[in-house]
């Protein structure tokens, strides 16, 4: 049974916010999380989204969200600029992020650390043309960032995939 929340009126000043393994499914985050003004971090993971709440696109300062493990999300939202960490680990669902390069590309003073991080997301990785994701990253932050870490499936055994981790300096 999920939790069922609280409003979080007069909560603006909250920076911080984890409803981590939850249970959560839409419409189950109350419609007042968007006067969380000051909101810098949160945590959804581990819930049962299909897509992600709609509440995502109005916190202004949002720099770190954690979707990891919401293994029936199926599509991540073009995001704000402001959030320099996105984390989709084990979404196994997960087909479609649209325009990771606005998440990569933020505002934030140090872009170099600026990622989406998407282990475990299979179906994605069927879905993406590496190639061509490579050179449309390359074409955009060629001449800003130093280094690209690319993380590619690869066949080990029979039994299992193991990620193979692919870096790629820029100088």
């Amino acid at each position: 049974m999920a939790l069922m929340l609280p409003s979080l009126l007069g909560l603006s000043s909250l920076t911080e916010l984890n409803l981590g393994d939850c249970d959560l499914c839409e419409g189950d985050i109350p419609s007042d999380i968007s006067r969380l003004s000051s909101l810098v971090r949160l945590d959804l993971g581990g819930n049962n989204f299909i897509s992600v709440p709609s509440c995502l696109t109005q916190f202004s300062k949002l720099h770190f969200l954690r979707l990891s493990n919401c293994r029936a999300l199926k599509s991540l939202p073009e995001l704000l600029t402001s959030i320099e960490k996105v984390r989709i680990n084990g979404c196994a669902s997960l087909e479609i992020v649209a325009n990771p390069s606005k998440v990569c590309n933020s505002n934030y003073r140090s872009s170099y650390w600026s990622n989406i991080v998407g282990d475990n997301c299979f179906r994605l990785a069927e879905n993406i043309d590496a190639l061509a994701l490579l050179k449309k990253h390359l074409k955009v932050f060629g001449n800003s960032r130093e280094k690209f870490d690319i993380i590619l499936p690869e066949v080990k055994s029979q039994n299992g995939l193991v990620n193979k981790e692919v870096s790629l300096g820029l100088r």
